[in-house]
Order: structure tokens, then sequence, then C-alpha cells
């Protein structure tokens, strides 16, 4: 997870402020009060979102600096993010400890072998029935021009620029579905073409 972090506010409203069904679906199907993982938390735009709702909130992300302004937002609002540690493909949580886990636009900004490891943790972490929402970011016109490398495993890391640092992997349909295959049932998939975002989300099967 390469992600930047900053003292701004979020410039976007929340995905659950919108109309995507996977994200109405997934709130439907969380119970009243439930316990929900952010992971990849960022500034907080969405685990903010959750919290205001009654959900019991953790947050995890590879900055320890964007943790530390999202739980500063949320103490000006009087609302309670707990922190979840995070270290390469290990999430600081008990088995079966949440409802429901969000990934949104993380698991296509790490290697293949780091995302395999963190879906597999959201399986350890969340409890039998509960759910999975993941986003996955679109190819960009233009984005194979600014300096990279393509590693192994076909993820790109940028060389330079404002996205030194970063990797980025573009999914095939079939791979997200194989990413999320055996402790996931997948039971919506939004989006088709490399092009736009994608949207899955999952329950976890018993």
């Amino acid at each position: 997870m390469r992600r930047a972090s900053g003292a701004g506010g979020p410039t976007r409203p929340s995905v659950f402020e919108g109309s995507r069904q996977a994200c109405r679906t997934f709130l439907a199907m969380l119970p009243e009060g439930g316990r929900i993982l952010d992971f990849g938390c960022g500034l907080g735009r969405n685990a903010l979102a959750l919290a205001r709702l009654g959900y019991r909130v953790a947050v995890a992300d590879i900055s320890a600096e964007a943790v530390r302004l999202c739980q500063g937002r949320a103490s000006r609002e009087g609302l309670s993010l707990q922190r979840c540690s995070y270290e390469w493909g290990s999430i600081g949580a008990d088995t079966e400890s949440f409802d429901g886990v969000l990934a949104w636009s993380v698991l296509d900004h790490m290697t293949l072998f780091e995302g395999r490891l963190v879906v597999r943790e959201f399986a350890r972490i969340t409890r039998p029935g509960g759910v999975l929402l993941c986003s996955f970011d679109g190819e960009e016109e233009g984005q194979g021009i600014l300096p990279h490398e393509v590693l192994a495993d076909g993820t790109i890391r940028y060389t330079g620029g404002e996205r030194e640092g970063m990797l980025l992997r573009i999914y095939q349909n079939e791979e997200i579905a194989v990413l999320v295959e055996g402790a996931w049932e997948i039971l919506d998939f939004a989006g088709s073409e490399r092009t736009e975002q994608r949207i899955i989300l999952c329950r976890r099967r018993g």
C-alpha cells in the first residue's frame, strides 16, 4: 500500500454519500453499530462517514501520519476511530472481529503478492457472513508515459514525477475474481472495462 498523506481536508465526498448500489448494499448488510475496518483509510473521508452513521470504525494505513490526521478529524467531531496496525500483509486485529471491511482504491496500489496476503487477512478478521467492499482504479490515458519500471509480477512502480514510489496494478476482471476466491462469495461486481473503476462486494463464507 503506497499512499500520500497531507494536512488538507478531503476534497471529495465519501463513497457512502453517493448513489453506488454496492455501497448501499454493503451498509444494508451490516448490523446496527457493526464493527468495520477501513483499510487504507487515507485522510478518513470514508471512515468518518461510517462513524457518523453509528458504526464502530477501525482504520489502518501504511502512513502513520495519515492515521494520525484521520483520528484527529474524528476527535474534532466527537467521534472515535480505533487504529489497527498494518505491516507487510499482516493486520493487527483479532480473528473474526469485524462485521465488514472496506478497501477503497487500495489493493491495486500494492504488489500482487502483498494484495493476496491482505485479502487472506481480510478473511481472517471478518466474521462468517461479514462483507468486504473493494474498488480498483481504472487505467488512465497517458499514465504509462510517466517514468516507471515494471516489477516481475506486472505491477508498475513509478520512478519519477509526482507519483514517484507509487505502485499501480491494473487488474483484469478475472484477476479480481481470483484475488477474492475461496473465502469470499462475490455478491456484486460493477464495472467491466479496464478504463473504469471496478467495485466488488463479497460476503465471507461460513
